[in-house]
């Protein structure tokens, strides 16, 4: 192997094929907006093609956000609301306020505690 043709395959093993490249044609299709998810376009997919569901979730939702940065296709900012909650007493949660029982089983026998 000469120096050129190492350069070839060099050039040409940076970049794998991927899993999901027979599928890309139907994604950009899909027209990846600011208003459709991942979630959303796995389902369609899964939904069509019976081989799709050997991709993970996950390779899919990465995919697709490299697909959105090589097109340029923004995605909408997420914006939290926070409310403010009461001061709450300690040990007043669930099940340590007053006047409140614990859910209790109707069959006393199914029921295990090691101090009865």
């Amino acid at each position: 192997m000469n120096a050129e043709e190492y350069l070839k395959y060099l050039a040409a093993s940076r970049e794998r094929t991927k899993i999901l490249d027979p599928y890309r044609g139907e994604i950009i299709c899909l027209k990846p907006t600011l208003d459709i998810t991942s979630a959303i376009i796995y389902d369609h997919l899964c939904e069509r093609h019976e081989a799709f569901y050997t991709v993970i979730q996950k390779c899919q939702a990465f995919y697709v956000m490299t697909l959105r940065e090589e097109l340029g296709i923004p995605t909408e900012a997420k914006v939290r609301q926070y409310t403010e909650v009461s001061e709450q007493i300690s040990g007043s949660g669930r099940y340590g306020a007053e006047g409140y029982d614990r859910p209790r089983s109707k069959n006393k026998k199914s029921t295990y505690s090691p101090w009865s």
